[in-house]
């Protein structure tokens, strides 16, 4: 009853066949990420062109968890993982409306192996409970996309019919993660429950010894919620009040990007919800409003953040 010792491991193959038109096949051709008689299409009219790929990887874990006492525990985590590349990263070669840049995949990426490792103390009483963890994730392989930079350093745009786009493309780089996330949640009176999350990673590309882009900046959010008994034949009447707040990220690489992170944002939240009964079976009902003071912001992992402001 005082501790618990989980191990596993894991084997997966991947057989894979992508069926390409042969118009956007000599694409990826012209664009030099596949050859000629790569998929064995030389010599041949097939169409579409198959392109296959086969992958093989290993999961291992191994889990120990200890209990202090009723409420304290603590858990140490231990495992690699691989994941093949999907079928965009390896064939990708365009854009679209949402994807406001030229994204090139990489037809022979090989699965990216993560080796990580993490710590959890949790506690869980009556009228409060939490968690902290904290992580480290080494990544081989790492399928990273971010922009395209040239010979001279500045990125690379490509021009099309539909108007300039600046170039990204998917490589492997080998990568560090790490970082930690926290929550705790309290619950003075019946009637009321108080929570908060945050969150911090911090990421490096070990291949080129920079900063990776798009990765998320500190990130915090509290939350109040009031409980109240039925009320107009409703139960479980709910009001709650969050703020979520963002920090811009200061840990980039501007070589690497094509603009500076966004600045620090803060977003209100509201709900209003309650339960009820229909012949017998339990309705939830409820309204809730994000940015409720309409800020203006950018979040850093988007790609459109380059261009315009988050909707709303």
């Amino acid at each position: 009853d005082d501790y618990e010792i989980e191990a596993g491991l894991r084997y997966d193959h991947l057989a894979r066949t992508a069926s390409i038109v042969r118009r956007d096949f000599l694409r990826l051709v012209r664009s030099g990420q596949i050859a000629e008689d790569g998929c064995g299409a030389l010599g041949t009219q097939t169409d579409p062109i198959a392109c296959a790929s086969s992958f093989h990887t290993i999961s291992a874990s191994l889990v120990g968890l200890v209990r202090f006492s009723p409420g304290w525990s603590a858990k140490l985590d231990l495992s690699t993982a691989s994941r093949p590349p999907n079928p965009d990263e390896q064939y990708l070669n365009g854009t679209a409306p949402s994807f406001p840049v030229l994204g090139l995949g990489r037809p022979g990426l090989r699965p990216e192996t993560t080796y990580s490792a993490s710590v959890t103390a949790s506690y869980t009483g009556s009228r409060i409970g939490g968690e902290l963890s904290a992580y480290t994730n080494v990544i081989d392989d790492y399928i990273y996309f971010a922009p395209a930079v040239g010979p001279d350093g500045r990125p690379i745009f490509d021009v099309l019919i539909r108007g300039a786009f600046p170039r990204f493309t998917t490589r492997p780089v080998d990568a560090l993660f790490y970082g930690a996330d926290g929550s705790v949640t309290a619950m003075p009176w019946t009637w009321l429950e108080v929570g908060g999350q945050a969150s911090l990673v911090r990421a490096r590309n070990l291949t080129d010894d920079t900063y990776l882009a798009f990765v998320p900046p500190d990130r915090a959010r509290a939350q109040v919620t009031a409980i109240g008994r039925g009320v107009f034949g409703l139960d479980r009447v709910t009001a709650m009040l969050a703020g979520h707040a963002v920090a811009r990220q200061t840990r980039f690489d501007l070589a690497a990007d094509l603009a500076p992170p966004p600045d620090a944002f803060f977003l209100a939240e509201a709900a209003i919800g309650a339960e009820t009964r229909v012949a017998g079976q339990v309705v939830k009902v409820a309204l809730s409003g994000t940015n409720l003071f309409g800020a203006r912001y950018r979040e850093y992992t988007s790609l459109l953040r380059y261009f315009a402001d988050q909707p709303g």
